[in-house]
């Protein structure tokens, strides 16, 4: 499927997708050396299902694929991760080079 096609199923099956399925996708992309990052876009913070609190979910938020590598030169941990905004920026400002 191109892209604009399956962007719109996988927006509208992404619902049902259960933690289970979600984890072997995870799992999945660790086998091939990528991580999953949320870039969050909004301020502010909600409880975790799993404890403590992680950044508010946002529809302006972004996901990125990023490779240990690339986690490892913005200090991040090699993990999948939900940025706060300020570290989504930063991000945003390197890969811009208005850092």
């Amino acid at each position: 499927m191109k892209v604009q096609d399956i962007s719109q199923v996988l927006a509208k099956r992404s619902c049902g997708i259960t933690p289970g399925q979600w984890h072997d996708l995870l799992q999945q992309l660790e086998q091939h050396g990528l991580y999953l990052i949320i870039c969050s876009k909004k301020a502010g913070f909600a409880q975790s299902p799993v404890g403590g609190f992680i950044p508010m979910p946002s529809k302006e938020d972004e996901l990125r694929l990023m490779t240990a590598d690339e986690l490892n030169k913005y200090h991040l941990n090699v993990e999948h991760q939900i940025l706060p905004v300020d570290q989504s920026k930063m991000i945003d400002d390197v890969r811009s080079g208005n850092m």
